[in-house]
């Protein structure tokens, strides 16, 4: 089974539930066998969540298919864990939220950095 992990930044919008303006970085585990769905159940996740894209620095691809990759690697396990569960959630799971100040938002998305 094939899934792309997406390491992002965003903000949360002023009308989240959540976390209103704060920023975030995090990852989200999306499985599909296409990039361009994955992209797409990503940015749908998003904006379920009123979380913002300001960027996505990373985005790879993994196939738990034992022939692509080791399930006796201990290096694996907390992929395949995290596999486990989106493909159980029927739908894309992010990991931990990891926060910033809304002051520090209004500067990376205009660009005036610290």
């Amino acid at each position: 089974m094939k899934f792309w992990c997406f390491h992002f930044e965003g903000w949360f919008a002023p009308d989240s539930t959540e976390y209103p303006n704060q920023g975030v970085f995090s990852e989200c585990l999306v499985q599909s066998d296409e990039f361009i769905d994955a992209e797409f159940l990503f940015l749908a996740a998003l904006a379920e969540r009123k979380i913002n894209l300001i960027e996505v620095s990373e985005q790879f691809s993994m196939d738990t298919d034992p022939n692509e990759m080791d399930p006796g690697n201990p290096d694996n396990v907390y992929w395949f864990e995290w596999c486990d569960e989106t493909e159980a959630a029927g739908q894309p799971t992010f990991e931990t939220f990891h926060l910033y100040p809304a002051e520090d938002v209004n500067n990376t998305v205009s660009g005036k950095g610290n």
